[in-house]
C-alpha cells in the first residue's frame, strides 16, 4: 500500500467530516438558541489569515512534495517537523530552545513503546502466518458472506466496537494482516480499506460510554462522562454518516489520489 496514496485519499472524508461536523454544530445551535456573534469585517478576517497562513502552509509543503517528488512521505514527516520547529521558536514564539530537551525525552519515549508493541504483534504476525491463521479467517468471512458490502458491514461494526476499549495502534497491527486478504478476496482497494479503518478508530475514541478520548475531553471540560455523552452524540452520528459514505462511495477516497497519482495497476 502507497503511504502517499494513504495520506491524500484522506483528504476528501476530512473535509467531509469537517461539513457534517459543522452541519451538525449548526443544528445544536439553532434548537438551543445559542447567541449570535457579530460578522467579523474584511479587517479582521484579513489579520486572522495572516496570522495563520504560516501553518497553512506546512499541508501545501507536505503533500505538494509527495506528489512533486521532492520527498518521500517519510522525509516528509522530517520536514514537517523542522518547520513546525521554526514556526514554534521564530514565527509565533510559543516555544523556546529550552524545550527541545524535554519534548525529545517525551518523543523518545513514545517512539520506544511504539516499538515495542510493533515487536511483539510481529511476532503474534509471524505465529498467525505460520499456523495459517490468516487464511482459516479469511474463508470463514467469505463463507459468511459473499456480499462485499455485508462484509464490509461486519469489519466496521468489528472495528467499532473493539476500538472501545483499546487503542488504535495496537488494532491496526493486529487486525490489518487478518483483514487486507479479506478485503482483496472481495475487490476493496487497500488504500480504500485503510482509510475507512482510521475513521473507525477514530470514532471508536469518542463512542461511549468508555472510549478513551471521552476521559480526556471530561477532564478538559469539568463535566461528568454522561453529561459529554449526551452532547456528543450528534457529532457522533455526523461521523458514522462520513464513514458510511465513504465505505460505501470509494471514489470518494480514491479519486483525488488517482488524480494526482495515476491510477494504481491492479494486481
Amino acid at each position: 500500500m502507497s503511504t502517499s496514496r494513504l495520506l491524500i485519499g484522506g483528504a476528501i472524508p476530512g473535509i467531509l467530516m469537517g461539513l457534517y461536523l459543522m452541519g451538525a454544530n449548526y443544528v445544536v445551535a439553532r434548537r438551543r438558541g445559542y447567541p449570535r456573534e457579530a460578522a467579523p469585517t474584511w479587517g479582521e478576517v484579513g489579520r486572522a489569515f495572516l496570522a495563520a497562513a504560516p501553518a497553512m502552509v506546512m499541508p501545501l509543503i507536505i503533500v505538494g512534495g509527495i506528489v512533486g517528488g521532492a520527498f518521500t512521505p517519510t522525509e516528509a514527516a522530517v520536514v514537517a517537523v523542522l518547520y513546525s520547529f521554526v514556526l514554534g521558536v521564530l514565527v509565533y514564539r510559543e516555544m523556546r530552545l529550552r524545550d527541545l530537551w524535554a519534548l525529545c525525552r517525551r518523543v523518545s519515549i513514545l517512539v520506544a513503546a511504539i516499538m515495542l508493541l510493533i515487536g511483539a504483534v510481529s511476532i503474534f504476525g509471524d505465529v498467525m502466518t505460520r499456523e495459517r491463521i490468516d487464511e482459516t479467517i479469511t474463508a470463514w468471512a467469505l463463507g459468511f458472506s459473499s456480499q462485499p458490502w455485508v462484509i464490509l458491514l461486519a469489519v466496521n461494526i468489528m472495528l467499532l466496537v473493539l476500538g472501545i476499549p483499546m487503542e488504535p495502534m495496537p488494532l491496526m497491527l493486529l487486525f490489518i494482516p487478518v483483514l487486507m486478504p479479506i478485503m482483496d478476496k472481495i475487490g476493496v482497494d487497500p488504500v480504500h480499506f485503510g482509510v475507512v479503518m482510521v475513521l473507525n478508530l477514530m470514532i471508536a475514541l469518542i463512542t461511549p460510554p468508555v472510549g478513551m478520548v471521552l476521559f480526556v475531553m471530561c477532564s478538559m471540560a469539568g463535566c461528568s462522562l454522561w453529561e459529554f455523552s449526551k452532547e456528543v452524540l450528534p457529532f457522533f452520528a455526523a461521523l458514522l454518516i462520513v464513514l458510511f459514505l465513504i465505505t460505501y462511495v470509494p471514489d470518494l477516497v480514491l479519486w483525488l489520489p488517482n488524480l494526482l497519482l495515476g491510477v494504481r495497476p491492479s494486481g
